[in-house]
């Protein structure tokens, strides 16, 4: 979101914007090519895709510069901005598991 962040400021009177989405688990055929389908993660945390593409077009639409779709998501990025890195490796680690 860094990035996205600079570029908007960047743009910022241009008439150009930028939005990032952060879709976090979404049900496509991205899990089972990873190899990932019976992970916790795309067991329990997994969105619709659209409901993920609505998340994003709203965002685009108020002009956001990002956005994580669902409460899981955003559940997952604040919190790992709060725990240890330790915690927040061994968790994924977990989530990611078959």
């Amino acid at each position: 979101m860094s990035v996205s962040n600079a570029i908007s400021a960047e743009l910022r009177g241009t008439g150009v914007s930028i939005t990032t989405l952060c879709p976090g688990a979404t049900e496509t055929k991205f899990a089972a090519k990873a190899g990932l389908e019976n992970s916790l993660l795309f067991k329990l945390f997994v969105m619709q895709p659209d409901r993920v593409a609505e998340i994003g077009y709203h965002a685009v639409m108020k002009g956001k510069v990002s956005v994580i779709a669902g409460i899981y998501n955003k559940i997952l990025v604040y919190s790992s901005n709060l725990l240890p890195k330790r915690v927040v490796n061994f968790l994924s680690k977990k989530m990611l598991m078959k």
